[in-house]
């Protein structure tokens, strides 16, 4: 069997050769390190010859046109151990070539270095790949952060300061599909997002296909990252601990018998000035609401002793069964638990007042948030032969998000002689949204040559989505539909819901390189979604083509289709909300994207110029706007959920200086993101996330043990929906207050800048390896807006800017041994 197998590879792969007249010898293969990561940007050299090849970002590179006879193949990548290869080449006939490379001890303390870049740039996927260890000097609030990294970068939005989520050519942060090790995370935020949710201890590497991704990925609309946990060391133990001024962390690794290893990490939040800080912005005075914003509101303060932290664990456990067989599991669970419940203290002037008129006022706050992912992959790796591999990864992951938030307001009369009727007033929401996500995955990958790679599998997916959201208000604010008033807690009653779905997919794909410099990938997609009984095909296209050996060219276009998503709620007075739901095909639509991409390259061993551009079209898109159904003239009001379509397009551009002591990239995006819905605007509207310009500067300086980095962020305000007026209509006996809301989206917040630097040392302290650096977050302190709130004072609107953080600096210290 394993002979007629080796001779059906052979025939192909000569067939394949001969069919595009290939009479010279070809080689190609992959490159990974022992646990299967692959490697992209490997040097693949030929003899002493001028000939190479660069893996592309999934470890595969190809060589052609070569002299018949023995040569040496030599793979060498900065930070992994050199390994070459002795082969015989004939005329016509493809060699399949792989290499395993190991890490060496050293890299292990490598920071950025001169000779790998920050990020590696792949036009022929839209895949850019960046290591942790690699931006360790770039400056973070907190630790060092994968996701503010990617921030940085063109296309994707740098300005959101309060979300740890990828905002991608257009595209919202749960349109991205992040998978970890397999297995799919729902939720990128600790503590409001200021904080990514990952461990950047804990990740070896993250991939971010930027828009056009294969069909092996599917179920979002905007973009893929992967992130690779680390798989420890199986050599010797090794290990480390780290802490700034808002969270502490520490790692080990475990060889285990030779035959793999287990790494474990986990960090904790702790309370700090820093902390304290960033809770500070979404803490809001509940006194506002009942004397107005004036001095009173002004210097009330807060007596509380917050229990708020956060955490999260990692396990990764790599063993080699078989020099064939590999199992490999990982863990993650993350979790926020905010207690920020307090009392408010009155100002002495309006305490003062209050005890001459003899009344006490009393307001406590009940504000518990918890946010929770938790996930799972165990998966067993099988290389058949030299040609043909299979893996099989089960996974499950959760999502739990809640939160309580109370005000009660007791005001009475200090003597039991008064004929002073105590008032209580009381307001408040709770909110719950929970996701589950179990499933099973088979990929299989099959050479037929040095230039030809078929990847084939299936997946199902089972899912299970619930939503429950309820307001409790003393005072409750109305809106006039018809002849009835109605209360917050009559209009999201229809949000309440609990969905289950199962999804199959399979999928097909081929990365050919007919010829040496032209690259294709076609590929197929099809999904079927039990809740709807309706399959969904996807067809994906890339081609690249090498013009010369600096300059490259890009096309990709594909469809894409999700099935859970987040539903916004329209918030006038707050700010929009988010929850994820299961599409039903009837209130919430399945969600559908078109990409079309077009780009080219320029790059040496020391400049890459990049620059792409991108249109998508987008349909099946959900907003809660309940301020619509306010408006309807009859009782019929449950109609509040609104379908919307639109379209993302622009164009971006990237210039990057990869090696020497100094330094970095200049990145700019120039896109235009817009919605329609017929009951929400008369026309196009801009989308919550449009931004038309935005510039981003980064620069890394190494000084021998001392590294200096600084990022500059420019970017143009986000719309908003803005109320105009204050109406008042009768109803009945009573006049109610009724907000004029102007068009949708049709306002700007004012323009998003900031400037970021950092330095970091390394050292030895008691012999160890060490880290020693510090942040400075906002340097000249601009006081960008977060968003807008509105509120109603003796009948006229109050505008109320929420801004984000202002200047702060954090110090940290990381050891390793």
């Amino acid at each position: 069997m394993k002979k007629r197998r080796a001779h059906l590879l052979g025939f192909l792969a000569a067939s394949c050769l001969n069919l595009f007249g290939a009479q010279d010898a070809g080689v190609g293969g992959t490159v990974k390190m022992a646990d299967g990561t692959k490697l992209p940007g490997v040097r693949i050299s030929i003899g002493n010859s001028t000939r190479r090849a660069f893996t592309g970002p999934d470890g595969v590179y190809a060589l052609d046109g070569l002299a018949e006879g023995s040569t040496v193949l030599t793979a060498s990548l900065t930070g992994f151990e050199t390994k070459k290869a002795e082969v015989f080449l004939q005329p016509g006939k493809a060699i399949v070539v792989d290499f395993i490379l190991d890490a060496v001890p050293e890299a292990r303390e490598v920071g950025v270095t001169a000779e790998r870049p920050l990020l590696s740039v792949s036009g022929k996927e839209n895949k850019i790949t960046i290591t942790p260890s690699q931006i360790a000097a770039l400056p973070s609030l907190g630790e060092k952060d994968l996701f503010r990294a990617f921030q940085l970068l063109p296309g994707v939005s740098g300005s959101n300061e309060t979300s740890s989520g990828l905002y991608v050519r257009g595209g919202r942060p749960d349109q991205n599909l992040v998978l970890y090790d397999g297995f799919t995370v729902y939720h990128v935020d600790h503590l409001f997002g200021y904080f990514s949710a990952f461990n950047m201890e804990a990740i070896r590497d993250a991939r971010l296909s930027k828009g056009g991704f294969e069909a092996k990925y599917g179920g979002r609309l905007s973009s893929v990252l992967e992130l690779t946990g680390k798989p420890g060391s199986a050599d010797a133990w090794h290990g480390g601990a780290g802490a700034g001024f808002l969270s502490a962390n520490a790692r080990l690794e475990v060889p285990l018998f030779g035959k793999g290893a287990l790494f474990l990490a986990g960090r904790r939040s702790f309370q700090s000035p820093l902390y304290e800080k960033i809770m500070d912005l979404f803490n809001t005075n509940p006194l506002e609401a009942l004397v107005g914003r004036g001095v009173a509101g002004r210097l009330a303060q807060f007596e509380s002793q917050p229990k708020s932290y956060f955490y999260d664990l990692n396990g990764k456990l790599v063993f080699d069964m078989t020099p064939r067989d590999k199992l490999v599991s990982s863990f993650y669970n993350g979790r926020d638990d905010l207690d920020n419940s307090r009392t408010l203290t009155l100002p002495p002037t309006l305490s003062d007042l209050l005890a001459r008129l003899n009344l006490t006022i009393d307001t406590d706050i009940s504000d518990l948030t918890n946010w929770r992912n938790t996930g799972i992959s165990v998966s067993w790796a099988r290389r058949w032969s030299d040609s043909f591999r299979s893996a099989l990864r089960a996974s499950s992951s959760r999502y739990d998000n809640a939160r309580d938030r109370n005000v009660t307001v007791l005001l009475q009369s200090g003597s039991s002689f008064s004929s002073f009727q105590p008032m209580s007033f009381r307001r408040g929401s709770t909110e719950a949204n929970n996701l589950k996500d179990t499933g099973f995955k088979l990929e299989n990958t099959l050479a037929l040559g040095p230039r030809h790679e078929a990847e084939f599998g299936i997946e199902g997916t089972s899912l299970d989505v619930a939503y429950d959201y309820r307001v409790e208000s003393g005072n409750e604010g109305t809106a006039v539909v018809g002849r009835r008033v109605l209360t917050p807690r009559d209009l999201v009653e229809i949000l309440n819901r609990r969905d289950k779905g199962l999804l199959w997919a399979g999928y097909i794909q081929d990365h050919w390189t007919p010829i040496e410099r032209l690259t294709v990938i076609p590929g197929l997609r099809v999904t079927s979604f039990d809740r709807i009984g309706t399959a969904y095909w996807e067809p994906r296209f890339s081609l690249g083509y090498r013009l010369t050996d600096r300059i490259k060219a890009t096309v990709s276009w594909g469809r894409f289709y999700q099935f859970v998503s987040n539903a916004i709620r329209e918030d006038v007075s707050q700010g929009n909300r988010e929850f994820w739901a299961l599409a039903d095909g009837r209130t919430i639509p399945v969600g559908s994207a078109t990409h079309v991409i077009a780009g080219a390259s320029y790059e040496t061993e020391d400049v890459l110029v990049d620059g792409a551009g991108f249109y998508k079209k987008l349909a099946g898109l959900a907003e809660f706007a309940p301020r619509i159904a306010w408006a309807l003239s009859s009782q019929d009001y449950s109609p509040s959920l609104f379908e919307e379509s639109g379209r993302a397009k622009g164009i971006e551009f990237l210039l990057q200086k990869k090696s020497g002591r100094y330094t970095g990239w200049i990145s700019y995006t120039l896109s235009r993101v817009e919605y329609e819905s017929p009951r929400l605007a008369n026309g196009p509207f801009p989308a919550n996330q449009d931004q038309t310009h935005e510039f981003k500067i980064v620069n890394v300086l190494e000084l021998g043990k001392l590294t200096l980095s600084g990022t500059w962020i420019y970017a143009t305000g986000k719309p908003y929906t803005s109320p105009l007026r204050v109406e008042q209509v009768q109803v009945g006996s009573r006049l109610v207050d009724q907000v004029v809301i102007g068009d949708k989206n049709s306002a700007r917040l004012p323009e998003y800048h900031r400037l970021d630097v950092s330095g970091t040392y390394d050292a030895e302290i008691f012999g160890l390896k060490s880290r020693l650096g510090l942040t400075l977050f906002n340097v000249y302190n601009r006081k960008n807006v977060w968003y807008r709130e509105f509120d109603i004072q003796q009948h006229e609107l109050v505008q109320n800017d929420i801004q984000l953080m202002g200047f702060v600096l954090n110090l940290f210290l990381d050891v390793r041994f």
